[in-house]
C-alpha cells in the first residue's frame, strides 16, 4: 500500500502544472499522460526534482502565553507512578498474605484430617481388643464349663 500511495504522489507530481520542473535531458517529456510513463521514468524524474528542490525553511515557532509548568507536570507523573508502584506493592502483599493464610488453613485442615483419622485407628484397635478379650473370656469359660462336664462325668461313673 505504501508503495501505491508513494507512485500515486509521484505521479500526482508530475502532473501538477504548478510545480518547477527540473528535467535532465536524458528524462522523457513531461507532457506525456502519466499513464505512458513507467515506472522507471517516473522513479528517475522524481529523483532528478529532489536533487534540484531547495532545503524547506525552517518554520519559526513563536509562543505567545505562558509555557506549562514541566517540572510540575514531571512531579505530578513520578507521583502518580510512585502511587501505581505502592499500590501494585500492597496488592502484591495481600496476595502473599492470602496464600499464606491458605496454605496455613489447608496445612490445619490436614492436621485435623489427620487426628481424625488417627481417633479413628485407635477405635478400631481399641473395638478389636475388647472383641479379643471378650472372645477369650468366652473360650475360658466354655472350656471350664467343659471341664467341669468332663469332672461331673467322671464323678458319676
Amino acid at each position: 500500500m505504501a508503495i501505491r500511495k508513494d507512485i500515486d504522489d509521484m505521479l500526482n507530481t508530475l502532473n501538477d502544472d504548478t510545480q518547477p520542473k527540473a528535467t535532465p535531458k536524458k528524462l522523457p517529456p513531461i507532457n506525456h499522460s502519466a499513464s505512458e510513463l513507467s515506472a522507471d521514468d517516473i522513479v528517475t524524474t522524481l529523483r532528478a526534482q529532489s536533487e534540484s528542490r531547495e532545503k524547506p525553511r525552517r518554520k519559526r515557532i513563536i509562543i505567545t502565553g505562558e509555557l506549562p509548568d514541566y517540572e510540575a507536570l514531571r512531579a505530578q507523573e513520578a507521583e502518580r507512578e510512585r502511587l501505581e508502584l505502592e499500590r501494585q506493592a500492597a496488592q502484591r502483599d495481600a496476595e502473599e498474605k492470602a496464600k499464606r493464610e491458605r496454605i496455613a488453613a489447608e496445612r490445619e485442615a490436614a492436621e485435623q484430617e489427620e487426628k481424625a483419622r488417627q481417633a479413628r485407628i485407635k477405635a478400631e484397635q481399641e473395638r478389636l481388643e475388647a472383641e479379643r478379650k471378650a472372645a477369650e473370656k468366652a473360650e475360658r469359660e466354655a472350656a471350664e464349663q467343659e471341664e467341669k462336664a468332663r469332672q461331673a462325668r467322671i464323678k458319676a461313673e
